[in-house]
């Protein structure tokens, strides 16, 4: 029986849907021989039974594969496990509203749901594994959209973290989340803290995370790299349509965690040079708050000033001392051979450091988050 007859066939006989769907996931889903074709056809089909087995107005959703990122950490929004066959954990998903990708193991049939996010975190071992994210349909002129769009067959996309906030999406502390900028070619994914600033990360470091590589290219400093939500860079191509928005006042707000200390320091008017200036970093002021730790960037205590100065990398050094191959990233680093007080983006969390005041403290966390006042 081909595909076509046998959704044909599965259309005039819902009673036995569940055999059939059995027998065509298993008949195209024999990963040894798998062409991208057939993947597609999964795709199709996964869809198609969840419209047909579900009793719910958002049901019909489209499924593709996504990526899955090895790392240890991993908090977004989980919903749900069970031990369920990979065609019923679609079907499971396409059921639940909040459910937008899904995480399975061919090895345990584990089987789990998540309501953020495109791609998905394994520690170790991925083979066996597959995830699907889903985009909603419509049914009935209803739609249930993914995270950021809204409107009329879910056309429109919120903006930034703070537009995501305005049209009434405010429903978790965190939440992985798809936005354009006005400027930005092209959607992508962003972890929003929907707080009254409503700010967005940009770079986040943690300790319990896998250790990453930063000693990257300029290009991969433009496009992004890493698990980009909780150990990782988001890229220059997405942060600048972010921070240059015209009538709009940026600030960078930089989060350390040490085994003693929290802190915070605020940076106002922050913005970033295009291209041709290797991204210049730009601020006006630093804010003391309640948790202040000390101005790392701006020249204050006698510390560097890297304000004016462009990004660094070890195939585009601008600064003369190799400080790019000598720290094992990419930054915004002074033209002197102490490089810069500040660095975020060593390899391991050891490499990381903010010396004014914390001086040699071994950072646990750093985040650095863009927002608008």
């Amino acid at each position: 029986m081909s595909i076509i007859s046998l959704i044909s066939c599965e259309y005039q006989q819902n009673n036995r849907t569940s055999l059939m769907a059995t027998s065509a996931v298993r008949y195209i889903g024999n990963e040894a021989r798998m062409s991208h074709l057939s993947r597609g056809v999964l795709v199709y089909l996964l869809s198609y039974f969840a419209f047909v087995m579900s009793g719910t107005n958002d049901a019909f959703a489209n499924f593709r594969l996504t990526t899955i990122i090895n790392d240890r950490c991993d908090k977004s929004l989980k919903l749900e496990t069970r031990s369920v066959k990979f065609w019923e954990c679609a079907l499971w998903c396409g059921r639940v509203k909040d459910c937008r990708r899904f995480l399975h193991s061919k090895n345990n049939l584990m089987c789990t749901l998540y309501s953020d996010g495109n791609n998905c975190i394994v520690n170790g071992d991925s083979s066996g594994y597959r995830c699907m994210v889903k985009y909603f349909g419509c049914f009935a002129d209803k739609c249930t959209c993914p995270r950021g769009y809204y409107g009329d067959k879910c056309t429109q996309i919120a903006t930034d973290c703070k537009d995501y906030v305005a049209r009434g999406f405010g429903e978790s502390k965190t939440v992985l989340t798809n936005i354009q900028p006005e400027t930005s070619p092209e959607p992508f994914e962003a972890l929003c803290y929907l707080s009254s600033s409503a700010s967005l990360s940009i770079l986040t470091r943690a300790g319990s995370c896998n250790k990453g590589n930063f000693n990257r290219s300029l290009h991969e400093y433009e496009v992004g790299f890493g698990n980009v939500p909780w150990n990782g860079w988001l890229g220059f191509d997405k942060i600048l349509p972010l921070v240059n928005k015209p009538n709009t006042r940026t600030k960078l707000d930089v989060y350390i965690t040490t085994t003693s200390e929290k802190c915070q320091m605020s940076y106002t008017l922050f913005s970033i040079g295009n291209y041709s200036s290797q991204y210049t970093f730009y601020a006006d002021a630093f804010g003391i708050t309640n948790r202040f730790c000390g101005d790392s960037i701006m020249g204050s205590n006698s510390t560097l000033n890297v304000t004016g100065r462009p990004f660094s990398t070890f195939d585009s050094d601008l600064t003369g001392f190799d400080c790019p191959k000598t720290l094992g990233g990419g930054w915004w680093f002074a033209d002197d051979s102490r490089c810069s007080d500040s660095f975020g983006t060593g390899g391991a969390m050891s490499h990381i450091y903010w010396r004014n005041t914390l001086q040699n403290q071994k950072i646990n966390s750093l985040t650095f988050k863009i927002s608008y006042y």
